[in-house]
């Protein structure tokens, strides 16, 4: 029996997590009132959250408004009411929203305590319930964002879905410690509050030329990621290029990510690597890019590269089969005994009923390599 590979199937976490509804929530009495301070918006993405930090200002993320001037808020009683985007040369995935009218509530509390014993609670657009905010159910932290990163992100397993970018991380106190970004398969994102500040620091009309450019920027990458996804012809050199040039310029990890994705799932491997390295350069805690990155390197034939990414995370993720599993067959394929026998270990320890895979996989040979080389025909 072979080892099967679900490539890239992090990206794809669209299913029901549980939730609870906002008006029937059963979080902790301070986590459900911030859940007042978290609110619905337009975006080029289907539906976005956003949360309240200051007397009618919000944070959202960047990459689901992309260029966009202006967000329509959702309230809870199902009126809606239309905000500005500040422009922005700060270059994470975070921008403002100004709107009148929103004046009277509180904004949430900053924290920016994290301890791995915390429970925290994310908040967010519910996409698959129309625009009600949920409350979803506590996760705690996996790593600190990474020192001397200023990019650098919170890494935890309270859960999210589509809808719930730019929403709230909170803790039991109903404190705000992060805004909500990407994530999946048990491994989610946040952003800190700390780079609020930087993000104010460079926020105002001064910066419109940079957040236009930066705005454009994220809707091509975003573009060309879609058009990647959506075919099964080989792209030519000048669409990898394309989508490999763009998306590195936005600075944005998630971007670089889901680019490599699409490129390394559409055969284009090394420049998948090469975005993977960027993720990880911006940010070494990023267990999704990492696990992407071995993905890759797996499917390229690159056994012995996957060995330093399999070790960091069977150190942060121990359990987790699909690391498990890469770790023991990448071992083996590249002779890496160390490799395979840590592989084992934790296989006995986690999933004791699965060591008889351990004998058909030593039977099991390397794929053969599939060389995918573009055309030099120009995209059309």
């Amino acid at each position: 029996m072979k080892l099967v590979i679900i490539f890239f199937s992090w990206l794809l976490f669209v299913f029901q997590i549980p939730a609870k509804s906002f008006e029937n929530c059963d979080a902790p009495v301070l986590v459900c009132k911030a859940a007042t301070r978290v609110f619905a918006i337009s975006s080029d993405d289907p539906l976005a959250s956003a949360v309240l930090i200051e007397p009618g200002i919000l944070v959202t993320n960047r990459h689901p408004l992309a260029d966009r001037k202006f967000a329509d808020i959702f309230l809870s009683d199902g009126s809606q009411m239309r905000a500005d985007v500040i422009p922005t040369s700060y270059p994470g995935d975070l921008m403002l929203l100004s709107i009148k009218g929103l004046d009277h509530l509180d904004p949430l509390i900053f924290s920016s305590e994290l301890k791995t014993d915390t429970e925290f609670f994310s908040v967010g657009a519910d996409i698959g319930r129309g625009k009600r905010i949920r409350v979803y159910n506590p996760g705690h932290l996996l790593s600190l964002p990474a020192p001397g990163k200023p990019l650098a992100r919170i890494h935890h397993t309270s859960p999210s879905q589509p809808g719930n970018s730019g929403g709230a991380l909170v803790n039991r106190e109903g404190k705000l410690v992060g805004i909500i970004t990407s994530g999946g398969e048990g491994r989610y994102e946040a952003i800190p509050v700390n780079q609020i500040e930087w993000l104010k620091k460079y926020s105002g009309i001064a910066y419109l030329d940079d957040s236009k450019r930066a705005g454009v920027t994220y809707k091509k990458c975003k573009n060309a990621i879609k058009n990647a996804l959506s075919s099964r012809k080989r792209m030519n050199l000048a669409q990898v290029d394309f989508l490999f040039d763009y998306c590195k310029a936005s600075s944005n990890r998630q971007l670089f990510d889901l680019a490599g994705q699409a490129l390394g799932k559409r055969g284009h491997y090394q420049k998948a690597i090469d975005l993977f390295n960027l993720s990880l350069l911006q940010d070494p805690n990023a267990l999704n890019s990492r696990i992407s990155m071995v993905v890759t390197l797996h499917i390229a034939g690159k056994y012995s590269e996957e060995s330093s990414h399999l070790k960091h995370l069977m150190d942060v993720l121990p359990s987790d089969l699909q690391v498990i599993r890469f770790a023991i067959q990448s071992g083996l394929w590249s002779n890496n005994k160390d490799l395979t026998k840590r592989g084992i270990a934790l296989l006995r320890k986690y999933h004791p009923k699965l060591l008889p895979l351990v004998e058909k996989l030593k039977k099991t040979p390397p794929p053969r390599k599939k060389n995918k080389v573009p055309s030099k025909t120009a995209p059309q």
